[in-house]
């Protein structure tokens, strides 16, 4: 039985590493009260400026039950883990309800949206 087991190793890396992730009550606050909040049909996204790039997500009772909240969140920290460009800001993410009729290239337009308006603000205020 030993012997079926595929040898090949997989070199890509999905991991999404706690480090990345916001998990404490208070960092949410502080990015919600002192971000910037930009309103997109399917997410809410509060941003923070900082040098440690992180993203928390929230999916409450309102986008569905259990299994429709970890599909939304699935979607929402896949788009984050490969836009790589994200990488001066921290981020809350809300899900809405309707996230959960999208696919995830319409999740992943969406956060190539916040990249764009990100940079542009950068460039304003420079």
């Amino acid at each position: 039985m030993q012997n079926l087991m595929c040898s090949s190793k997989i070199t890509t890396n999905f991991c999404f590493p706690k480090n990345r992730k916001i998990l404490k009550t208070m960092e949410y606050k502080k990015v919600l009260t002192c971000g910037k909040k930009i309103v997109f049909r399917d997410l809410v996204v509060f941003v923070l400026s900082s040098h440690n790039p992180r993203v928390g997500i929230i999916a409450s009772k309102k986008v569905g039950n259990a299994v429709a909240r970890n599909k939304a969140k699935r979607m929402i920290r896949e788009a984050y883990r490969q836009n790589t460009e994200l990488n001066e800001w921290e981020l809350v993410v809300i899900a809405r309800k309707s996230l959960l009729s999208c696919d995830f290239s319409d999740v992943f337009a969406t956060f190539e949206k916040l990249r764009q308006k990100l940079a542009n603000e950068r460039s304003l205020q420079t």
